[in-house]
């Protein structure tokens, strides 16, 4: 693709999303919003809470960013702003490394596919670390492309530079870390090779050492996931696997395009087996590692398919697109682009009949309606007055971290009614979520699976009624 028009296609997806951004302003997610609150607790002096009740992983470089962001007094939003700039670093990564492997068209229809994957998109509109951690691991598997066409096997800085900083996000990245080593382990010096050793060494030493400094303990990152994943039932046994993969693949990438990347798959193994190197990697070691964190006692979580979803999409592109790499007069290039056409008009068909605008509508304007009450709760004269008579109770611990970030309240004067190693407040203020259609049942929301009792729904004994707003009401209790 000629660069003024790569320039400007990435620049009208940019502004796409800008317009998406300003529609729906969305906030970070709970991960995010955590990591914001641990910036602000070093920046205090404070231990990072990364201990506090059903808190998510720390990752290194989300707090390293946002650090920076709460010194500087930035929105929350702010967050979700380098995120969504990542996922449009994402799209044109994708689209950049079909057309440097199996061919512009295969790359341009890899990047459609992605787009049309909201999961993606939600992903980066929430801040999730997931999308710069893709972005980087395409734009590195971009790099090695171009060297596995030359037939070059050379250690590149560039490279190493964003796999290293993409395994402080993720450590799913440590894997493909080694996988670079092992591609140019055999032509490579014992200098190169020990060189490759540090480098691989680099992000796992960075986050250990990231605990140590912080918490005390080099493992904390790893013994706290484990454990967190056993509590949120998250653990899945090796039987259990083979049906949590299909089933995340079928999340990520929806059967049709996973029939279309085996497809894709197979013919580039067969007629372009060294263009195919390199989305072959991204799709096995993203599967890999999708079964490896899933097998050490991590959660079983479906956006970690994400990775493989990136190559399927890459080969799915082929399938539809790799006719380009034909003979321009061939008869089998004739075929198989018409051919293609009309699987891309049957895919388009059911795209439009899948995705639900004004569920995702209906979604978005929900979380906003939610938080814009909790802000409206909070700065209630009654609740504020409360405030200093006991802590703030949340039926779990899924809106624990934004009122955190509202109040600037330690850990333990923002509390879940969830917690049964916490005692249960006797004063102060109790947020209730309203029984109103979709707010009980939302994720973002509501109880916690099996997990959360029905007990942890109505205030505690005693609170009386302060205020209340379509999707909240709010309790008191400050006896004299």
């Amino acid at each position: 693709m000629p660069r003024p028009l790569a320039v400007a296609a990435i620049g009208v997806l940019a502004l796409a999303v800008l317009a998406g951004f300003v529609a729906y302003t969305t906030l970070p997610t709970y991960d995010s919003i955590y990591s914001l609150l641990w910036a602000r607790e070093i920046l205090d002096g404070v231990r990072p809470s990364f201990d506090a009740y059903r808190a998510p992983t720390q990752h290194p470089l989300a707090l390293v960013v946002s650090l920076p962001l709460v010194a500087a007094g930035a929105p929350p939003h702010a967050l979700v702003v380098l995120t969504l700039t990542a996922y449009v670093a994402l799209v044109a990564g994708v689209v950049r490394l079909g057309a440097v492997t199996l061919g512009l068209v295969a790359g341009l229809i890899a990047g459609a596919l992605l787009l049309t994957r909201l999961n993606f998109a939600f992903l980066a509109g929430f801040g999730y670390v997931d999308v710069p951690y893709l972005a980087l691991l395409v734009w590195a598997a971009v790099r090695v492309a171009g060297d596995v066409r030359a037939g070059e096997h050379r250690q590149r800085l560039p490279v190493w530079l964003m796999l290293v900083t993409a395994g402080l996000l993720r450590p799913e990245a440590w894997a493909f870390a080694a996988l670079y080593a092992a591609w140019t382990w055999r032509t490579a010096d014992s200098r190169s090779r020990l060189q490759a050793l540090l480098w691989v060494a680099a992000a796992p030493l960075l986050w250990a050492l990231t605990d140590l400094v912080l918490m005390g303990e080099p493992l904390f990152t790893w013994t706290y996931t484990t454990g967190s994943a056993s509590e949120f039932g998250r653990t899945r046994s090796v039987l259990d696997l083979p049906r949590a993969t299909v089933s995340s693949a079928e999340e990520y990438v929806k059967a049709p395009v996973l029939a279309l990347g085996a497809f894709g798959l197979g013919v580039g193994l067969w007629r372009a087996p060294q263009r195919a190197a390199v989305p072959l990697a991204l799709t096995a070691g993203g599967i890999a590692t999708f079964l490896v964190v899933s097998t050490q006692g991590f959660s079983v979580i479906p956006r970690y398919f994400a990775a493989a979803a990136l190559g399927i999409f890459l080969f799915a592109g082929h399938a539809l697109g790799g006719w380009e790499l034909l003979a321009r007069r061939s008869p089998a290039r004739r075929t198989w682009a018409i051919a293609a056409m009309l699987a891309a008009l049957g895919g388009a068909a059911y795209v439009a009949t899948t995705i639900n605008p004004a569920k995702v509508h209906a979604d978005l304007r929900l979380r906003e309606r939610v938080f814009a009450d909790l802000d409206r709760v909070l700065a209630e004269p009654a609740v504020r007055a409360a405030r200093r008579c006991g802590p703030i109770s949340l039926p779990n611990h899924k809106l624990v971290p934004y009122v955190r970030w509202k109040t600037g309240l330690s850990a333990g004067q923002v509390i879940a009614r969830s917690d049964h190693g916490a005692d249960q407040p006797r004063r102060g203020v109790a947020i209730v979520v309203r029984d109103i259609p979709g707010i009980r049942s939302h994720p973002a929301f509501g109880p916690h699976g099996n997990l959360d009792p029905p007990t942890i729904i109505p205030p505690p004994i005693g609170f009386e009624f302060a205020v209340a707003t379509p999707a909240l009401t709010a309790w008191v209790r400050c006896p004299s």
